[in-house]
């Protein structure tokens, strides 16, 4: 089965009649793109030569966000590398919050991996706004629930990196969405970790007001019995059966970009592996605040 086409179709706008007054409130499309950009060079193009040229095809399609994961540290760490994609990003009207690792200090536990990178999202402000950020001050990321992240007694595995947004809707009202970016630990660990998400979900996430979606490399396929329980319960966007990058939300999701054979995706979007920019765009109802 395709899963590009088996959940997703627009919803139409809903027609409120009060009396004489009627008020249409259509959903507001956000579109969102996840990609482990690969922490090293690849075939010489270094990681942020690849974001460069992510972001810029991203802004021809309308994304409002952009999700990285694997980001090396020691690109936030060097402004001579740093310095040209921050103007890359604001040339094309993007703002730009990290999280400069992939695990919390939890004291009493060491990080399952010795290797830590980083995470970065670019937004769209016209479209998407950190919530609760103060006039002057930069959007801050955290961990999302990372004591429910574990492996075993005494490490601590990779929670997602979290930033919640104000959906500008075009009546000017807005609507809170909660985005989830994730770089899950690999191999045979994967599996127990996306079940910790589902309950990160079902008792945490879920809770929230308003929506929520998690993106990133889930190191796990779609055909798995982990993702199938989510996918299940929620709406999920991935390339392939056997991909292991995923969106994943209470909101409805159109797949864009990558069936668009009028606009191909650049083969040189996979970095290492089975890593291939996804795109998808969800649909946040204004009645959702």
């Amino acid at each position: 089965m395709n899963s590009h086409t088996r959940h997703f179709t627009r919803l139409l706008p809903l027609l409120l009649v009060l009396g004489t007054a009627s008020l249409a409130w259509a959903d507001t499309p956000v579109r969102i793109v996840t990609w482990n950009v690969h922490p090293r060079s690849i075939a010489g193009e270094t990681p942020e030569g690849r974001m460069n040229r992510l972001l810029t095809f991203a802004a021809g399609q309308g994304v409002d966000i952009i999700a990285f994961q694997e980001v090396p540290r020691s690109l936030l760490n060097t402004p001579a590398r740093l310095d040209p994609l921050m103007a890359a990003a604001t040339q094309a009207g993007f703002e730009v919050a990290a999280l400069p690792g992939e695990y919390p200090n939890t004291p009493g536990r060491t990080p399952t991996s010795n290797i830590h990178n980083a995470y970065m999202v670019l937004y769209n402000p016209n479209v998407v706004t950190p919530a609760n950020v103060a006039p002057g001050t930069d959007p801050a990321m955290t961990f999302f629930r990372p004591e429910l992240f574990t492996q075993g007694p005494l490490n601590q595995a990779r929670p997602p990196a979290t930033l919640t947004f104000d959906v500008r809707h075009a009546d000017g009202g807005t609507s809170p969405l909660h985005l989830l970016t994730w770089h899950n630990e690999a191999g045979s660990l994967a599996a127990g970790h996306v079940r910790q998400l589902e309950g990160a979900i079902q008792n945490h996430l879920a809770t929230q007001q308003g929506n929520w979606v998690v993106v990133g490399d889930f190191n796990v396929a779609d055909s798995t019995a982990e993702m199938q329980d989510l996918d299940a319960d929620y709406h999920l966007l991935t390339h392939d059966e056997n991909g292991i990058d995923h969106i994943l939300s209470n909101a409805t999701i159109t797949n864009v970009v990558n069936d668009d054979a009028a606009h191909p995706i650049d083969p040189r979007f996979r970095s290492d592996g089975r890593h291939l920019a996804l795109f998808g765009e969800l649909n946040i109802p204004r009645g959702s605040q």
